[in-house]
């Protein structure tokens, strides 16, 4: 993922849905605890610019792939770049923040919030009683 000052949040959870189009990135002023959630009232908005989130924001490459957990990204962001990020994941039409599975790597995440939008049309069984006398 390619981070420069003159990007918006916006172009990084664009890169992140490209290659994991069941998750999505919200970017927060306070980071979360452990397998708190992240709070709504402290959720930035997608146009705002990295410079302005931080001026001195380092620039360059943050290497990540899909067997890295949660967690480890989340992290990675925090450490190398200054960004709260929290992971969410579709859940039929709802979007669900995985504190409580952050151990999961971001391929395992995809994978469950992509089965999650598939339509398993399953033909209704007609049983019918019969007396056996």
């Amino acid at each position: 993922m390619k981070i420069s000052k003159s990007m918006v949040l916006q172009d990084l959870r664009n890169q992140f849905m490209e290659k994991f189009p069941s998750l999505k990135l919200e970017f927060y002023t306070l980071g979360h605890e452990g397998d708190a959630t992240s709070k709504t009232k402290q959720e930035l908005l997608h146009d705002r610019s990295l410079e302005s989130l931080s001026p001195n924001i380092k620039e360059g490459e943050f290497i990540y792939d899909g067997e890295m957990s949660v967690k480890e990204f989340e992290e990675g962001l925090k450490d190398q770049f200054g960004l709260n990020a929290q992971v969410y994941r579709k859940s039929k039409g709802i979007w669900l923040q995985t504190t409580a599975t952050d151990a999961w790597s971001l391929n395992t995440q995809d994978g469950k919030g992509y089965r999650s939008t598939l339509d398993h049309h399953i033909e209704e069984v007609k049983v019918q009683d019969y007396d056996l006398e």
